[in-house]
């Protein structure tokens, strides 16, 4: 058919949509009009546009918005990037939709709520090229905690040669190994594992390179993939004094062996880059207005939750 609302003219819509500080469908159809994106005989009621954008598909809105990510990524220069190399970075966030039935059976609120006093809330793993900025990719899920099961459906999109960068959530045994199986080194601060650095081979002070054990029970998400019964890591460990501010201990935990490549003070100062990941989550939830998804529906959550991405990496 030949539809007024076909789909390239309702994504345009629905992206100027998501841009406008007016997120109302009414606004959008009143903008799309004014800039001859509409006839201006195209009626000034919504439902047409409502049901237009009802019947676009999710995977393409979501193969979309990653591809500019990707796209973003490639554009990089190898001398832009950390010693010529990508870096990943993932982290965690949330954001509320509306107290519907529906939102409630998908993405129900936290347990520590007390029925009817909370939203249901969507958690989010996401990735981000440290160089460019640009967010590869959005998984969302439920319940909080459930964040590193989020993170391993992300890992497709990482390449051999890649660096990860994470916080103590992403350092286990398992995940560092699997990830090293696949060509994918691993900057990560250190979780409750406790390191003495007077054992294994000193490189210097706070810099040692030790074998981690294969714990005894192995967690069924790792399946069939093979674990070594000893993993090499580094372990760097190091103060933060800031004026006016109590000093903090940090220990991080990479398998970037080599000391002479990758020296000490280039992977402490390759961390406190990890702060970006959550300066443009913010920026899309606050910004943009992201952190609460106006959407009765969890389909339609999901796709503006597309929508929000594509303009981020369009910015």
């Amino acid at each position: 058919r030949n539809r007024l609302y076909n789909p390239v003219t309702t994504w345009l819509i629905f992206l100027g949509q998501t841009i406008s500080p007016d997120h109302s469908c009414r606004s959008a159809i009143a903008q799309s009009r004014a800039a001859g994106l509409l006839s201006t005989k195209a009626s000034v009621h919504t439902g047409g546009y409502c049901q237009a954008r009802d019947r676009l598909s999710e995977s393409p809105l979501h193969h979309l918005a990653c591809g500019l990510g990707e796209a973003l990524m490639e554009a990089e220069a190898p001398q832009e990037r950390w010693h010529g190399r990508r870096v990943i970075v993932v982290d965690g966030s949330s954001v509320s939709l509306p107290d519907t039935p529906a939102n409630q059976d998908a993405y129900p609120q936290s347990s520590r709520q007390t029925p009817g006093c909370g939203f249901p809330t969507m958690y989010l793993c996401g990735l981000m090229s440290l160089t460019s900025g640009a967010i590869l990719d959005l998984e969302p899920g439920t319940g909080n905690g459930n964040e590193l099961s989020l993170w391993r459906r992300l890992w497709h999109h990482l390449r051999p040669g890649d660096v990860v960068l994470g916080d103590g959530k992403y350092s286990s045994y398992a995940d560092v190994a699997v990830l090293q199986n696949k060509g994918v080194d691993t900057v990560a601060r250190m979780g409750k594992r406790k390191t003495d650095f007077r054992e294994g081979k000193i490189i210097c002070q706070g810099d040692h390179i030790v074998e981690w054990e294969r714990p005894r029970k192995i967690p069924p998400w790792v399946g069939d993939q093979p674990l070594p019964e000893r993993l090499r890591v580094r372990e760097i460990h190091f103060r933060v004094d800031i004026p006016g501010f109590r000093s903090e201990s940090i220990t991080l935990v990479t398998t970037l062996l080599d000391s002479e490549k990758y020296p000490q003070e280039d992977i402490a100062g390759l961390f406190f880059e990890r702060w970006q990941v959550e300066l443009r989550l913010r920026d899309i939830k606050t910004v943009l207005g992201m952190d609460l998804l106006r959407t009765k529906t969890p389909q339609r959550a999901r796709k503006a939750l597309w929508m929000y991405l594509t303009a981020y990496n369009l910015l």
